[in-house]
């Protein structure tokens, strides 16, 4: 395991320079500077500088200690990457609750090895880290609760204060994170009865108090800040739209098997036989899992549920609810289990393994630096069908190009505007028009159709793509 982490330290330190800027990245560190700011001023409230206002309502934490580290957004593109390896270790930590260590290696690097994860590891300064915050909060509250038994007096008092502060800095980072905690707490109960709650409520006492301390925003009004927050965060106002098996669907409007379909399509097919095949298991020897049944209900199963029936406004595919996905893999460990109990010859295993982390392996490397927009060979031709570089991360492609290529003085127009004026040089002139008379090269991002703008009737120059789907056209003006 420890081999593993360093393998893919050393890769993630090779290639995060790869990675483009991913649209929220600007705005989101921008925020974590502002909210940082009101450490050294508290009496005064900062200026939050996002256009639409929303920004204030995520909570703070992860982007305040990036802010603190003062580094470059893509220099944070590999602490979200360390980040995310933490995560993965810690989920290797918790499956042995369950399996053998053996599958839970095996299973650990099969989701290591899934080009989604990986490619959002680098970019996604949300969803990731708060993936990974959910596990340490679940692992360290395991541990509390394992411990809850045997410890008495002044030690049962300390015993909950630090799995505390980890769930208050999960739920600053984002406001689901209470999801850990009560489960955490449901155990504890099942274990003490009536003497778990003055042990609980030093744990959750615990958690408001690192949330009051690393979400700024809330310090004003605590409690009104929190539940706008959490009403704003659950019925969010994005009114974008949506690619969906080939139609554009408004955000909040999106069909019941928008998050089934996705799920089942970007994930690599291993992962999706496995999961099936351990859910199959579970169904078989449930007396011997009870307890991981209801931490897979209360995880994943009811989160899921709420999605399907509900139909909240979701983007981006699910990135939001990547937090959910681990169980999935916990599923494909109960399967490994159960196979590797019957294969005890090291070949027969190491092929096994071989064959359900090649495809993502090969996937991986073939998208690079794109591997967030992976789809498995059951969506068949993605172009026009699914959402693929929906953070446009190919502006870095784009800028390179034309650094390149464009003359001295040369005027660069975008449609849209965005992400790539501070990669292009100093010389150059940026015309915030989409498309104007002066312009030399037009860059054209393909989300939303921007690309089908009849204006845009230059020669195209530079494409960037993968697997038939364009993410990015630049045209040289006439």
């Amino acid at each position: 395991m420890l081999l593993l982490l360093a393998v893919c330290l050393v890769s993630g330190a090779l290639t995060f320079k790869d990675f483009g800027i991913s649209w929220d990245e600007p705005s989101s560190y921008q925020y974590g500077r502002e909210a940082l700011s009101a450490y050294a001023h508290p009496a005064s409230e900062p200026t939050y500088s996002d256009s639409d206002g929303l920004l204030q309502y995520y909570g703070a934490a992860y982007l305040v200690t990036g802010a603190a580290l003062n580094l470059s957004a893509q220099s944070l593109h590999l602490v979200n990457f360390i980040l995310f390896l933490l995560g993965v270790a810690v989920f290797y930590l918790l499956l042995g609750r369950w399996v053998s260590t053996p599958s839970a290696f095996a299973v650990t690097l099969l989701l290591v090895s899934q080009p989604l994860l990986w490619g959002h590891a680098f970019i996604n300064p949300k969803d990731i880290p708060f993936m990974a915050f959910f596990l340490v909060s679940l692992v360290a509250g395991f541990w509390m609760a394992d411990k809850s038994e045997a410890v008495t007096g002044w030690k049962r008092i300390l015993l909950p204060i630090l799995p505390g502060f980890i769930l208050g800095y999960a739920t600053s980072t984002r406001i689901v994170a209470p999801l850990a905690g009560i489960i955490i707490s449901l155990m504890v109960l099942y274990r003490l009865r009536w003497k778990a709650l003055p042990f609980l409520g030093l744990y959750w006492l615990s958690c408001f108090v690192a949330v009051y301390v690393t979400w700024p925003f809330l310090w004003p009004d605590p409690f009104n800040r929190f539940f706008a927050s959490l009403q704003t965060m659950t019925s969010f106002p994005w009114n974008g739209k949506i690619l969906f098996d080939g139609i554009e669907y408004h955000a909040s409007n999106l069909p019941w098997r928008y998050l089934p379909k996705l799920m089942m399509l970007q994930f690599t097919e291993p992962v999706l036989l496995l999961a099936l095949a351990g859910m199959i298991v579970l169904v078989f020897r449930f007396r011997f899992h009870k307890e991981l049944i209801f931490i897979l209900l209360t995880w994943f199963a009811l989160p899921f549920a709420w999605i399907v029936l509900a139909r909240p406004t979701m983007y981006d595919n699910f990135r939001q609810f990547l937090f959910i996905t681990p169980p999935i893999f916990i599923s494909c460990a109960l399967a490994l289990d159960e196979l590797l109990k019957r294969l005890t010859g090291s070949k027969i295993r190491f092929f096994l393994l071989f064959l359900a982390v090649l495809p993502g392996l090969v996937a991986g490397i073939r998208l690079h630096p794109y591997e967030y927009i992976y789809y498995n060979s059951l969506a068949g031709n993605i172009s026009g069908r699914y959402e693929t570089d929906y953070w446009a991360t190919s502006f870095r492609d784009a800028a390179n190009y034309i650094n390149e290529h464009a003359p001295q003085n040369a005027v660069v127009s975008i449609g849209p505007w965005g992400l790539i004026q501070e990669l292009l040089r100093p010389d150059l002139k940026i015309d915030r028009a989409e498309v104007s008379a002066d312009s030399d090269y037009v860059v054209i991002f393909s989300r939303w159709n921007y690309e089908k703008n009849p204006a845009f009737t230059g020669r195209s120059v530079y494409t960037v793509e993968r697997n038939g789907a364009v993410f990015l056209t630049i045209q040289r003006m006439p």
